[in-house]
């Protein structure tokens, strides 16, 4: 099952030259303790701008898509469709991570999505489309910190996906490491 997690500004900004543009603490402390055991996949461009010394992302497979190919390497399995990743991750829960492309890519696949929507306007040149006319709204919860208010809310795809084992787990998940990060939201 491929579900999405990614943390977007209020227009839909996701990256500025290939990095966040902006730094939120508790949301790469969500995503560690969201993605942590498993597995992530990302687009070529966004394995690229990790940090070296975050490369590949600690505790998790790390899988590239990449459909123009890349060096052979033990850090990542290299994938060249969406249709591959698709079929790689059935019965498992793989967490597409981003750039923009792959999670354009992944829409169709993906049964959820965790979105954390920081609310606040930051200079961008990446942008996600919005996801509301493909997936319902589950639930959002809306913390402050340090005077940033951010929303991070859960959407599916199918509400028959509400019956699937995974969607019980994932969701505690999230609310925990929500809470893990907030005293109060």
């Amino acid at each position: 099952m491929l579900a999405l997690i990614y943390a977007q500004d209020r227009n839909g900004g996701i990256g500025k030259n290939n990095q966040l543009p902006w730094q939120h603490k508790e949301d790469l402390l969500i995503f560690r303790d969201m993605t942590i055991y498993g597995t992530v996949a990302m687009g070529r461009k966004t394995w690229e701008s990790l940090p070296a010394n975050r490369r590949p992302l600690p505790m998790r497979e790390n899988i590239v898509l990449s459909a123009a190919g890349m060096p052979i390497s033990h850090d990542y399995t290299l994938v060249q469709s969406m249709d591959h990743l698709h079929f790689l991750s059935a019965g498992k829960i793989f967490f597409v991570i981003g750039g923009a492309s792959t999670i354009k890519q992944a829409l169709p696949y993906a049964m959820m999505v965790f979105r954390t929507t920081i609310d606040e306007v930051y200079d961008c040149d990446t942008f996600v489309d919005p996801i509301e006319d493909k997936f319902h709204e589950e639930s959002c919860i809306t913390c402050t910190s340090n005077d940033t208010t951010t929303h991070y809310c859960i959407y599916v795809k199918d509400q028959s996906f509400r019956q699937s084992p995974k969607y019980p787990e994932l969701q505690r998940r999230y609310l925990q490491a929500i809470q893990n990060q907030y005293t109060k939201c």
